[in-house]
């Protein structure tokens, strides 16, 4: 999978008294508004359009202006540079072909839906000058994200710099080569933070069943978590170094290792597990397009 990794910036000229429309106030939706709106561009002007949110008051009380649909942005002659559609796959091209006339006065459209091609997005008409297709994971929310990304090769590179200028805030940035290295990042990232969640959860249950009570068992999991995390972030070494570092020789290190190293192990389940993902993702772009 070939990419190139944009950090995040150290300044964020370019996006004053931008405008970002985001389709969507559902988890990611919302998510990605949190993170726009804590990194920002303090003087970019968020709105998300959504019928029905139900985090519409924890949007508002973040400054987050939250309509039911755009037509009140139209009569407002509010048009955004930027439309960020967020709403669920199943739906996101009917939102879209619905909202095509408002989206066409925007400069880019970024889908983060997954299963929808960029090729998809460019048929819209009438459309936007130009289309990303997103991947984010939920740490955007933190400025902590991963978020992939492919554009057509005609992309202008003015407009590439804004949107990194735009996304890095949220985290690493990572421009794909085309839609199935966006299935293959959903795969690792997209899905990862829940593959992360599920082992803090797997080891306060075992941490449990050897005596602890669960509110012992549920903070050390995570603070040994957080700990890891901080080694790996500010560290060169690798993986590898760092977890021979903690494993002794006949240690309880090493028992354990023993286990979740097998053939039957964390790494092949890990495996079976991404290529799960991986497959799911095909089959809904399958099933949409």
């Amino acid at each position: 999978m070939n990419f190139q990794i944009r950090e995040k910036p150290d300044n964020e000229r370019g996006l004053n008294h931008m405008r970002i429309l985001i389709f969507g106030g559902g988890k990611m939706g919302a998510a990605f508004a949190a993170g726009l709106n804590q990194a920002k561009n303090k003087s970019a002007e968020i709105v998300v359009a959504d019928p029905m949110s139900a985090l519409q008051s924890q949007l508002e009380d973040e400054g987050i202006r939250v309509v039911r649909s755009v037509d009140s942005l139209i009569g407002d002659g509010w048009f955004p540079r930027h439309v960020i559609c967020a709403v669920k796959p199943d739906i996101a091209l009917n939102v879209l072909a619905d909202n095509a006339g408002f989206i066409s006065k925007a400069e880019t459209l970024i889908s983060l839906a997954a299963g929808i091609s960029h090729a998809a997005l460019m048929s819209i008409r009438p459309g936007p000058a130009h289309c990303i297709r997103a991947m984010p994971n939920m740490p955007v929310m933190t400025g902590q994200g991963v978020i992939g990304a492919v554009c057509s090769r005609s992309f202008p590179d003015t407009l590439r710099t804004e949107i990194e200028l735009l996304l890095t805030p949220l985290g690493k940035l990572f421009w794909l080569a085309d839609d199935e290295a966006v299935d293959t990042l959903t795969a690792i990232s997209g899905s990862g933070p829940a593959y992360i969640f599920h082992f803090v959860e797997a080891l306060s249950q075992a941490a449990q069943k050897l005596g602890m009570s669960a509110e012992e068992a549920n903070e050390i999991a995570k603070q040994t978590l957080i700990g890891a995390t901080s080694i790996l972030m500010e560290s060169d070494r690798s993986p590898t170094d760092h977890r021979n570092d903690v494993t002794s020789p006949n240690g309880t290190t090493a028992a354990a290792l023993a286990v979740l190293m097998s053939e039957t192990g964390l790494e092949p389940l890990l495996t079976k597990a991404t290529q799960a993902a991986f497959r799911r993702a095909q089959e809904i772009a399958s099933e949409i397009e």
